[in-house]
């Protein structure tokens, strides 16, 4: 078990400048900032300066590409000009950078050059699991992301897929580093469930939302005790679009929560389901894993590692028929399944823990500025 005194004692010095998201609105990475900030701050481990890049507004489906260019491009400029500022009046030793991708690797370039003109290592971190299909596809993307990795002296990967797909290009560079997760700050997992199948995450279709809920409806004859709770920001256009196709007969659709309250909520749940289309390294299932929840997702990201192990269940994307067959069997042989739970909620606590992962970015931290002296 890593010593806090040890670390806290080589780091309180260092400054770490974060350049990225914090909720509202939830997300992978805005949770990410939440919990290692947080923990960094009580834990006296470093000082800490933060730029916020989360949107101003909620985004769930259907903003065009226009719109979210101008926004973004707005955005970027104050995003730009606040790091300036900071690095120069805070005294900063090092820049930590989480990216979504996307049209962010836009804004990361000039903020990687701004750093390197001003002398300041930074950490690059890669925050999304799409990279080894932007590779293949050689997009705009990928060209934007290799110039920022030859930038920086290190880049984290959250999931190894990542990682070895960049390893082929930048070697020694990549580093993979799993999302922590702070076992104290959740609720004692539950020994008393209820009757619920839960998604917790932005209701949008990249998700799998409509496969979760088609699965359910073709289910509802033998399960008809049981409800599926959804619970995530939406659009209700979007919604509407589903209610035409598929009936929500025992589909409880719950708007946003706090983290707080999201975790209550799927404390009580017995099963946990992520259909996505892509992940990282999704927050939802470590959470999940910590309190002993059968879960079911899908073989994309670091969603294969984390469930590897007897730790859970795999299907592939956008295979209805699949997962109706595992709801129907998690729901109908619930017991088969007790050691799925508890092989989770170790994994968990040996891997994920966020001592043990907060230890690893500071070494990193200190290495690279020791380097630049």
């Amino acid at each position: 078990m890593t010593n806090l005194n040890n670390i806290e004692n080589e780091h309180k010095q260092i400054k770490i400048c974060f350049v990225a998201p914090l909720p509202p609105p939830y997300g992978g990475i805005a949770n990410w900032t939440r919990v290692f900030t947080e923990y960094l701050s009580k834990n006296n481990l470093t000082d800490i300066s933060l730029v916020n890049t989360a949107p101003k507004g909620r985004v769930t489906e259907g903003r065009g590409i226009l719109k979210r260019v101008f926004v973004s491009g707005f955005a970027m400029f104050g995003i730009v000009s606040e790091i300036r500022d900071k690095i120069r009046t805070d005294k900063i030793d090092c820049v930590h950078i989480a990216t979504s991708g996307s049209l962010a690797t836009i804004r990361d370039l000039i903020v990687a050059n701004l750093l390197r003109r001003e002398n300041i290592p930074f950490i690059y971190h890669i925050h999304f699991g799409s990279i080894p299909e932007i590779i293949r596809k050689n997009t705009i993307e990928w060209r934007l992301i290799k110039k920022v990795i030859t930038l920086p002296a290190r880049t984290i990967a959250i999931d190894k897929s990542t990682k070895d797909e960049l390893s082929a290009y930048f070697r020694d560079k990549i580093e993979y580093i799993p999302n922590p997760i702070d076992l104290k700050a959740l609720p004692v997992p539950s020994e008393s469930t209820e009757k619920t199948v839960m998604y917790l995450g932005w209701v949008i279709k990249q998700k799998g939302i409509e496969e979760l809920i088609a699965s359910w409806k073709s289910i509802q004859t033998v399960v008809k005790d049981w409800k599926l709770q959804i619970v995530g920001p939406y659009k209700i256009e979007y919604i509407d679009e589903l209610r035409k196709k598929y009936s929500f007969e025992n589909v409880e659709l719950i708007e946003e929560k706090s983290h707080k309250e999201a975790m209550e909520l799927l404390n009580r749940a017995s099963v946990f389901v992520l259909p996505s289309y892509t992940e990282g390294c999704p927050y939802v299932i470590m959470e999940a894993m910590a309190l002993k929840k059968i879960i079911i997702g899908t073989r994309v990201g670091n969603i294969p590692e984390m469930l590897g192990d007897n730790c859970g269940i795999l299907i592939d994307v956008q295979n209805v028929e699949e997962l109706k067959k595992h709801l129907k069997e998690v729901i109908t042989q619930a017991d088969r399944y007790d050691n799925l739970r508890e092989a989770a909620y170790e994994k968990a606590k040996s891997e994920y823990d966020i001592s043990r992962i907060s230890a690893k970015i500071l070494y990193m931290v200190k290495e690279i500025i020791e380097k630049r002296s």
